[in-house]
């Protein structure tokens, strides 16, 4: 499955994500207002949009996440599974 994002913040998040996504491929799609890049993870696992917001979440990026962001409104369900799998110990 590709998973995509475009993600609002500096590119030294890339390093985080690459640690736990090495598949990651990242662009950069920053303008002159907004720092951005976007995240491109090509794996054979069906469940890499769960593994990648729980882990956005978990670190603390999860908002400045433009799909995430776009979810809140249409998949809160989604969202609050996320949360609750986030904040299992």
């Amino acid at each position: 499955m590709n998973f995509h994002e475009l993600i609002y913040c500096e590119s030294s998040l890339q390093d985080v994500i690459k640690k736990e996504f090495p598949e990651s491929v990242f662009k950069d799609a920053s303008d002159i207002v907004t720092d951005r890049f976007s995240v491109d993870i090509n794996i054979p696992n069906e469940n890499i949009e769960d593994e990648f917001y729980v882990f956005a979440i978990k670190q603390g990026f999860a908002r400045h996440c433009l799909l995430f962001e776009l979810m809140i409104h249409t998949h809160l369900s989604k969202i609050k599974r996320w949360v609750e799998l986030a904040t299992v110990k």
